[in-house]
């Protein structure tokens, strides 16, 4: 679905759309296309346990050794989602549905509203320096409406840009490791994207940490003309690492702070256009004059190290639980 279509709730997995999840939640019969069901799209977030266990799963995937491998199904559908979609269209064809599904519609619009208006106010806060939602909102903000490709790296703050960026105007404009997990992934993806796309507004989202495996490719995109924007999240620090060390290890946390020069002018004296951004007020101008630029832009935005996100995996160091029939053997053996 398109961000604007009204059926469209927004990504499930790490730091996603809570009115996804509170709709998967509910489900009784669950259709996933293409999915290997991983930890990234089904493990919990904001307090909501929201795979259901007890809801039936049709299961597509390409790759017959992910057919329920990671979540019991009760049917799997081999075959390429494309091809697999278009044969359960045809199969649908004059099945009359004639219940009301209005109040369905209703439930819907509210769950998104409702969620819309939390990440709003979750995201609207002052700081000194920024709050890292309030700077993801001030870029989503600024492409709202915009032809535009994202790249998210991995990392606290770039890995939580899933709830920010729903509304693409066409496939293939969301690029994110997702549980790939290691950081550093993502201006070398936007290199790609924008050989890809050479006409298209792409913008790279990245963390310190991850910059600082990356940057000494400013070089190359100068030199190929590669002229996309990255937009830097400084907060001085390994956050993803430290928010884990944190929340497992009794509130201790080391080897995590980071001290650089300014990444704006590196990319600067690399060829490219380095901007440094320290208030919340001017990311979107920022943003906005850097779209469409004859030169590799790169803007780094100072936020609060204080300030972080939820980890990937809270439940990473607790018991595991044996999913499926065939291991429930080995359970007290764990």
């Amino acid at each position: 679905f398109y961000g604007n279509n009204p059926l469209a709730v927004g990504p499930i997995g790490y730091q996603g759309s809570e009115a996804a999840m509170r709709l998967l939640s509910e489900s009784d019969l669950i259709l996933v296309l293409g999915s290997r069901l991983n930890s990234f799209g089904t493990t919990p977030q904001y307090g909501i346990d929201f795979f259901p266990k007890e809801a039936k799963l049709i299961h597509n995937s390409i790759n017959p050794l992910e057919l329920g491998s990671l979540r019991p199904m009760n049917v799997g559908l081999l075959g390429d989602c494309k091809a697999v979609t278009l044969q359960l269209l045809e199969g649908l064809k004059g099945y009359q549905f004639n219940g009301d599904v209005s109040a369905r519609l209703s439930h819907i619009k509210k769950l998104k509203e409702e969620w819309a208006n939390k990440l709003k106010e979750m995201s609207l806060v002052e700081g000194d320096p920024i709050p890292p939602r309030r700077a993801l909102w001030e870029v989503s903000q600024a492409v709202s409406g915009k032809d535009v490709s994202i790249v998210a790296d991995v990392g606290n703050i770039s890995g939580s840009a899933n709830a920010y960026f729903t509304s693409f105007k066409k496939p293939r404009s969301w690029f994110a490791a997702g549980s790939l997990g290691g950081i550093g992934v993502g201006y070398a993806t936007a290199m790609g994207v924008s050989l890809a796309k050479p006409n298209e507004n792409i913008i790279a989202l990245v963390g310190d940490g991850a910059w600082s495996m990356s940057l000494q490719e400013v070089m190359t995109t100068v030199r190929e003309k590669l002229n996309f924007v990255t937009v830097i999240f400084n907060n001085q620090v390994y956050g993803a690492e430290r928010r884990n060390q944190y929340d497992f290890f009794g509130k201790r946390y080391f080897y995590t702070d980071l001290e650089n020069p300014s990444f704006a002018t590196i990319a600067t004296q690399m060829g490219a256009v380095g901007i440094q951004v320290d208030r919340a007020a001017d990311i979107g101008d920022a943003i906005k004059g850097s779209l469409g630029q004859s030169k590799p832009i790169v803007i780094e935005i100072m936020t609060d190290p204080a300030i972080l996100n939820e980890p990937y995996r809270r439940d990473a160091l607790q018991q595991p639980v044996r999913e499926l029939d065939k291991y429930r053997k080995y359970i007290n053996e764990v």
